[in-house]
């Protein structure tokens, strides 16, 4: 109690505790004070703001049709939704060599993403999200651009890429080129592993 005697001295709810109930009253008046109390000019404004357009009395007779745009989606991200988000495929022209690299490479990831999902794989589908977009699940209304798929061709570039490399900005996430599934997955595994966060592996 003596260590916190200046932070409950502040939220203004120092005093003697006997009982556990006294204790869970405490603990609740500390969690109003930061979560509600400290924020009060914010909320306040906030409120305003949706009682400008009228907002605020649709959200008080609808709260269950405007909840995802306030709250997360608690549903686990799936192979279906992560393979959803990333449908936007940047091919090169068909009939082309590398054309048929990239829809091998395309089937490699699609059953990668499978993998994953299904435990067969150290890496989770939410870290494969946080190293292409920074966040760990997809935001209620989308993303302000549309998540993209390319490709690391060999002749691309100085050096040739074995790991796969993400532009968390236009939320684009750049695949290897392999001749193997298990060369690919090997890769893409170490890669995403070895990133602690987003972007370069």
């Amino acid at each position: 109690m003596e260590e916190a005697s200046s932070l409950l001295t502040f939220t203004g709810s120092l005093r003697h505790i006997t009982t556990l109930s006294g204790r869970d009253c405490l603990i609740r008046q500390v969690i109003k004070y930061y979560v509600v109390d400290r924020n009060r000019a914010a909320l306040d404004q906030f409120t305003k703001g949706l009682e400008t357009l009228g907002l605020l009395g649709a959200i008080q007779k609808n709260p269950a049709a405007f909840q995802p745009l306030f709250l997360q989606d608690p549903t686990p991200l799936t192979a279906d939704k992560l393979l959803d988000t990333f449908s936007h495929i940047k091919y090169s022209a068909r009939g082309s060599n590398r054309r048929a690299r990239e829809e091998l490479t395309m089937s490699f990831w699609r059953d990668f993403v499978s993998d994953v999902e299904e435990r067969a794989s150290p890496v989770t589908l939410e870290k494969i999200l946080v190293f292409c977009t920074g966040l760990a699940s997809v935001p209620s209304l989308g993303f302000s651009t549309k998540p993209a798929c390319s490709f690391l061709h060999p002749e691309d570039t100085t050096f040739v890429h074995k790991f796969p490399v993400a532009n968390t900005c236009s939320i684009e996430l750049k695949l290897p080129i392999h001749t193997s599934y298990e060369s690919f997955k090997s890769n893409m595994e170490t890669g995403f592993q070895c990133s602690p966060t987003f972007g370069l592996s």
